[in-house]
């Protein structure tokens, strides 16, 4: 896989190597030169073939945006649009995290990356993944009866969705989104 070779190359770790999953495709872990990890996939063809993907931004349990927090947004972009081809798309005013730049790739927007912020609990670099929902309160009680705990949210992003973090009961930490509340 050429990818994890390239990460490394402009300076990102490879923390697992390319690896097959028999009947999937391969695999490896890469962390990017400010500590955030990403894994990457490249799929065997399916058979039959699949109409859908895990990321379809216009359908319900899918993958939707991705959002990358970080000490320097800007040259973590810079690192992601070598290693992938993601490009900056636009960018707004995000308080204490700075300035929040969106990412697309071929053109839709996928992502946006911003600061750590200010203050003395600042997390790591990382990535959060955001999820479809139809609709906001019945996912976050659904979620919650299944035992995970909602950390932030609802939070509306004006004009266009409402978003709430949410950490399963293993500890990993994703977005849910939704047209509604």
């Amino acid at each position: 896989m050429a990818t994890a070779q390239l990460c490394a190359d402009l300076g990102g770790k490879v923390w697992k190597e390319p690896t097959d999953i028999p009947g999937t495709g391969r695999f490896a872990i890469l962390g990017d030169p400010q500590g955030a990890m990403i894994g990457i996939m490249q799929l065997e063809p399916m058979d039959p073939p699949s109409p859908s993907s895990a990321w379809d931004q216009r359908n319900p349990g899918h993958g939707t945006w991705l959002d990358l927090t970080c000490p320097d947004p800007v040259e973590g972009l810079e690192f992601y649009r070598k290693l992938f081809g993601w490009r900056r798309n636009m960018q707004f005013p995000a308080g204490r995290a700075g300035t929040y730049f969106v990412f697309a790739h071929e053109g839709t927007r996928i992502g946006g990356a911003m600061g750590l912020g200010a203050g003395d609990c600042t997390p790591p670099p990382h990535w959060l993944p955001y999820f479809s929902v139809p609709a906001l309160r019945p996912a976050l009680e659904q979620v919650t009866r299944l035992g995970s705990a909602v950390l932030r949210g609802p939070i509306e992003v004006p004009g266009t969705a409402f978003t709430a973090t949410v950490k399963d009961p293993q500890g990993a930490i994703f977005a849910l989104v939704a047209r509604s509340r």
